[in-house]
């Protein structure tokens, strides 16, 4: 019962350690530095035709013209 009870607690050391140098780490100045700025930039949403078949039902219709003599 102790070897779980010292196994538990090496995991609680270890996740504590983890999440306290992942939270050092986040609030430095070097992670601020090597994470990716945006400007205001718009993003357009255009969805490609193939993506909108499975929602969208429509039937192609072939229009033979005739042309005058």
């Amino acid at each position: 019962m102790n070897i779980k009870n010292i196994i538990a607690d090496l995991g609680q050391i270890y996740f504590n350690l983890k999440l306290s140098l992942k939270q050092f780490y986040q609030n430095s100045n070097f992670y601020d530095k090597k994470i990716s700025k945006t400007s205001d930039i718009s993003f357009d949403y255009k969805p490609r035709p193939y993506l909108l078949s499975s929602l969208v039902k429509y039937q192609k219709k072939n229009i033979k013209l005739k042309t005058l003599p």
